[in-house]
């Protein structure tokens, strides 16, 4: 559920506590994030600091470019999200030096709830089909859609949340998937609502007993990024909840029955 928020406030709160922070830039095709750290707020513009040394990003950032912030603090009730434009870029040489970026105070920020990055297990009996498709390679038959022409594998989603998913897929099928590919996906959350499509990161592959299916971790990007993110993020909270409630259902059906088997 997003709502809105005060936002030159909430980013002098983020500032004060030092609360993580994440830029993420969509350049080249690709989905980039940087861990950035809000250094200063004014009435119309902040300034974020960018952390580690990941120059061929920080060398994509353009002013007027558009850029998705997150702040995520652990021991807070909500996840701050809101999309924004590049003012300046700034970058400084020798030891002291740092990249920073000035970016305009945002009309409002959106929040989500802490439980919505908590993952949610697809209720028993329901069988949710996702489409995975790479994202890095072009489309070239512009008659067909991307997902058709990049479609190259299919999974059964075991599990969701805000920030990512886990799902099984069988290690017959091909191409390979490897960890860090940024693929698009595609999964029908119940027969009564229409396709979710997403963007993601293979953040780790697994394959328990050391044979049979694969378990993929995939982290998604850029929901943050956009209005259109934004719509699709609310879409995936409300389908957490609804599995969430389906499985509280069951959980008392299951209890419920095991009670009255007892006292039988």
């Amino acid at each position: 559920m997003l709502h809105t928020v005060n936002p030159a406030e909430i980013l002098r709160v983020g500032m004060r506590h030092s609360i993580p922070v994440r830029m993420s830039i969509f350049s080249g095709g690709l989905w980039h994030l940087l861990d950035v750290a809000v250094k200063d707020v004014r009435p119309d513009t902040f300034d974020v600091e960018v952390k580690g040394d990941d120059k061929e990003v920080f060398a994509t950032l353009e002013v007027g470019g558009s850029v998705g912030i997150a702040l995520r603090h652990k021991g807070s009730e909500n996840n701050f999200i809101f999309d924004t434009v590049i003012i300046a870029v700034k970058s400084t040489s020798g030891e002291d030096g740092g990249n920073s970026v000035v970016l305009a105070i945002p009309e409002g920020i959106e929040l989500v709830g802490k439980r919505s990055y908590e993952r949610v297990k697809v209720p028993a009996g329901l069988d949710i089909s996702v489409k995975l498709w790479s994202r890095s390679k072009r489309v070239l038959e512009p008659s067909r859609t991307e997902a058709e022409v990049l479609h190259s594998l299919e999974g059964k989603l075991i599990e969701v949340s805000a920030g990512g998913m886990q799902l099984s897929i069988c290690s017959s099928q091909g191409p390979s998937l490897n960890e860090g590919d940024f693929i698009g996906l595609e999964f029908q959350p119940s027969r009564s609502q229409s396709p979710l499509r997403l963007n993601a990161y293979v953040r780790n592959i697994l394959r328990p007993g050391g044979e049979g299916d694969l378990v993929v971790g995939l982290e998604m990007v850029g929901l943050e990024a956009s209005a259109e993110g934004r719509m699709s993020l609310s879409r995936l909270c409300s389908v957490m909840d609804e599995y969430r409630g389906k499985n509280e259902e069951d959980a008392g059906e299951k209890n419920g029955g095991q009670r009255t088997a007892d006292s039988g």
